[in-house]
């Protein structure tokens, strides 16, 4: 559809766990001695079902994950919102505000923009190097791409930092797309997005109650995403005139382009046709059905004067915090000490045993600096004493400076009297200070050495002696993010058991049979731009008793009247009538149909 664009950059429907459809099915022998589940996910625009599976499934059985869209530039977005999810080096919101900015605005903070750029390098050297692409962020392989393929990802991955305003400029995009769909009402089109939220949207959503509430009834919550939100409306118009979908942080308004979102394609003018860099993604939708139609938080669904307290950008934050929050939290409690202490906090457990010991070692470590700065400041006022006396009279400095030369050794002695009394200082305090830490102890004892006796050439290094004996042991300092510390670290979370597999864009021409894939498969997700891929042969060869349909609805398409939805659903559950797929009984997963063998 023109409205939809090319690319499919999002979904139109909620996340799913594809796991939690699999458990009916695990009474048969053969699921259950499974060792590992596969899925295959075709056309889903965006990883919102891979996080949320990813989430759901960690520490249980092995997950192998194919994917298959019709273009690169999906692939390249796929691993950009898949690497910030598992980015190491951010705390929770960090992580979801980037996310979310990377994935739904058309303009981006200069913080996301700066990532994306160091992103799209990493990415771009990692396309052509066999050593690299075969595992992208550690659970990604590309290895079955093609090589104009991985070459046309490289080049998509270049763009995102070499992409000049005169290359893209994202507002004029945005309207020649809308002129487009629009023709002659272009000059209505505010009125155009009232009426789509209104009389299609906000209307279905409330609909959709109706499916929700039975799905409690039966007990069939699979996700616990049941509070549905219409707060994105206002969200939803301001989107439809500028691309600007979530507001995000106290920032101004942003202006950098998502060059992530920037595309090549054909352009048929009058009878020439050339290619041409642009947005030509969806302009209809938006990403508010993949982020913010619906919650496990109930404020999401919290209204008052009939109008929802919450806006779409809240409750999609809402969403994505909890998401990665329950994603990173059982790498979070293995590493949960470390992580503390490497953020300068001290262990729980070794708090209380060295909380007397440090603060001995304090006091000790105090007298020890009072008792070299005493020393310091008598030397000094024996030495001024002494250079006054010397410009009394010349005759008083030859005298002096004769008794020095002929008499050497009195300035040893001096010196080796402060040693002597300051050992006795120093015996005093360790006597007294038995709970000292040896370390500590052996550090202040170096400086006072490097203290007493010195000459005036090396005062520099006692006074950096004597701040070392001050300091006390330090924990070390906070990591910088990823951002903050101006490159993009190469560490990702990572996920034991989990492959997630890059599928080559030809392999749609013939879905009956796919060599990469071993053995039947578990679940199909379907999403509604391949919808028209069902037939008979679909994935035939790796079909089994077990296996489950998931295909995505066009609930939340607002140029379909209703009837256009009714009809659409009749004709896809038909198809698979054909194929050999039964619709399973109601409920179903908000805005997907259920199907099985």
């Amino acid at each position: 559809m023109l409205g939809h664009g090319m690319f499919n950059w999002w979904g139109f429907s909620p996340p799913l766990d594809f796991c939690s459809y699999l458990k009916d099915n695990a009474s048969t022998a053969d699921a259950r001695d499974r060792e590992v589940v596969q899925v295959v996910v075709v056309g889903a625009g965006d990883p919102r079902h891979l996080l949320l599976t990813l989430a759901k499934s960690v520490g249980t059985k092995r997950l192998r994950i194919f994917i298959l869209e019709a273009y690169v530039e999906v692939y390249a977005r796929l691993l950009l919102l898949l690497g910030a999810g598992l980015q190491v080096g951010m705390g929770v919101r960090e992580r979801a505000t980037l996310l979310l900015d990377l994935w739904a605005n058309l303009y981006l903070r200069p913080t996301s923009r700066t990532y994306l750029e160091l992103v799209g390098r990493r990415f771009s050297m990692a396309m052509t190097d066999e050593a690299l692409y075969s595992s992208l962020i550690g659970l990604v392989s590309a290895s079955r791409l093609k090589y104009r393929e991985r070459d046309a990802m490289d080049a998509v991955c270049r763009s995102w930092f070499t992409l000049s305003a005169g290359d893209y400029d994202p507002s004029l995009s945005w309207e020649v797309r809308l002129r487009q769909l629009l023709k002659t009402r272009y000059d209505s089109r505010r009125a155009e997005a009232d009426w789509a939220w209104h009389m299609r949207l906000a209307f279905r959503i409330q609909q959709l109650q109706t499916t929700v509430k039975e799905t409690e009834a039966s007990k069939e919550q699979r996700h616990g995403r049941t509070f549905l939100s219409t707060g994105w409306g206002q969200e939803f118009l301001t989107w439809r005139e500028d691309g600007r979908a979530l507001a995000l942080g106290a920032d101004t308004t942003p202006t950098l382009p998502n060059t992530s979102l920037a595309s090549v394609a054909t352009v048929v003018e009058g009878s020439t046709k050339h290619r041409r860099i642009g947005y030509w993604g969806d302009v209809l939708t938006g990403p508010f059905p993949a982020l913010a139609l619906a919650s496990t938080d109930l404020r999401a669904a919290k209204a008052q004067n009939n109008r929802n307290c919450h806006s779409g950008s809240e409750v999609a934050l809402w969403n994505m915090e909890s998401l990665l929050d329950e994603l990173w939290a059982t790498y979070l409690q293995d590493t949960h000490e470390n992580t503390d202490y490497a953020n300068g906090a001290e262990k729980p457990e070794a708090k209380d045993m060295t909380k007397s010991k440090s603060s001995s070692a304090e006091e000790h470590l105090e007298n020890l600096s009072d008792t070299i700065e005493k020393l310091h400041i008598q030397r000094d006022k024996d030495g001024l004493a002494a250079s006054e006396g010397r410009n009394t009279s010349l005759t008083g400095k030859e005298i002096s400076g004769e008794a020095n030369i002929r008499n050497p050794e009195s300035n040893t002695h001096s010196a080796n009297a402060d040693t002597q009394n300051m050992n006795v200082t120093l015996n005093k305090n360790e006597t007294s200070s038995v709970t000292c830490d040896k370390d500590d102890r052996e550090e202040a004892s170096n400086s006072h050495s490097g203290a007493v006796g010195g000459s005036a050439t090396n005062r520099s290094e006692q006074e950096d002696n004597e701040n070392s004996s001050k300091r006390v042991k330090s924990h070390p300092p906070r990591k910088k993010s990823s951002v903050e510390g101006g490159r993009a670290y190469i560490d990702y979370l990572k996920l034991e058991g989990v492959e997630i597999i890059l599928l080559s864009p030809s392999r749609l021409n013939d879905l009956s049979s796919l060599s990469e894939i071993e053995g039947e498969l578990d679940l199909i997700y379907l999403s509604a731009a391949m919808a028209h891929m069902m037939s008979p042969s679909f994935f035939l060869k790796h079909r089994g008793a077990h296996t489950q349909l998931l295909l995505e609805t066009v609930q939340m398409f607002p140029q379909l009247t209703d009837d256009q939805v009714k009809e659409y659903q009749t004709r896809v559950t038909a198809s698979a009538g054909e194929a050999g797929w039964e619709q399973h009984a109601s409920p179903h997963p908000l805005c997907h149909l259920r199907f099985h063998r």
